[in-house]
């Protein structure tokens, strides 16, 4: 299946990058700051919606606004839990950016994880609020809506990064039975990898092993999480 292209539209916006502020009524007027421009952004490309099979892609607003939110905010999303590291969601972002203009999409894993991330440092940045609500929600929709395509496909280390960070991303906006769900979905395909690719992740102290058991423990620690929810 072929995934739309994911738009992203340009804005007429100052050079530079956005900046990380000391003080508390520059970091809340950055943040305002970020919050129009995510509006604006969302209100000129509504009428440019992607369009798969009946259902829309939420656009993903312009890199200059995105990219520096995500750094700002990465170490308040994975601070708990490390499902993917700084360097690896800022490449996969880029290359994301790189080909939507040539009416590509990536593998739908990354996209998923890409969305998710976006997600997740728009609420910790404190910005999921007013309009920009619907932001956070639409990238939590537009990595959903991948969830048939990555359960009918091979497993991988990445989709399993994916559905953690859309389980952290479903916990944060308190949708227990979905994070369940996730949680419960990624430990599934950790069990495949290891038993239709045991060979990966055998030698000690090799970087696939080491990435597959940290998943494992927090997919774990996300399955408990929903469980104890579940019961109190």
């Amino acid at each position: 299946m072929r995934w739309p292209q994911a738009q992203v539209f340009e804005l007429h916006l100052p050079r530079g990058r956005v900046q990380l502020c000391s003080d508390p009524e520059d970091e809340r007027s950055e943040q305002e700051r970020i919050r129009k421009k995510l509006d604006r952004s969302n209100r000129k490309s509504a009428a440019d919606s992607v369009l798969s099979g009946g259902c829309s892609f939420a656009p993903i607003p312009p890199r200059d606004i995105i990219r520096p939110l995500v750094q700002q905010q990465f170490e308040n999303v994975m601070g708990d839990y490390p499902i993917v590291d700084k360097s690896t969601i800022l490449a996969l972002l880029d290359a994301q950016y790189g080909v939507a203009a040539s009416g590509l999409m990536r593998e739908v894993s990354s996209f998923a994880a890409v969305n998710a991330v976006i997600a997740l440092a728009i609420h910790a940045g404190e910005l999921a609020v007013d309009a920009v609500a619907a932001t956070s929600q639409d990238f939590y929709r537009n990595a959903a809506l991948t969830i048939p395509d990555m359960i009918s496909s091979e497993p991988t280390l990445l989709s399993v990064r994916a559905l953690l960070a859309m389980a952290m991303l479903a916990r944060n906006l308190s949708k227990a039975p979905a994070f369940y769900m996730l949680a419960a979905t990624a430990s599934r395909q950790l069990g495949l990898l290891q038993l239709r690719y045991p060979e990966q992740f055998r030698e000690s102290g090799s970087p696939q092993r080491l990435e597959y058991w940290k998943l494992y423990r927090i997919a774990c620690t996300f399955e408990e999480l929903s469980s104890s929810a579940a019961r109190s």
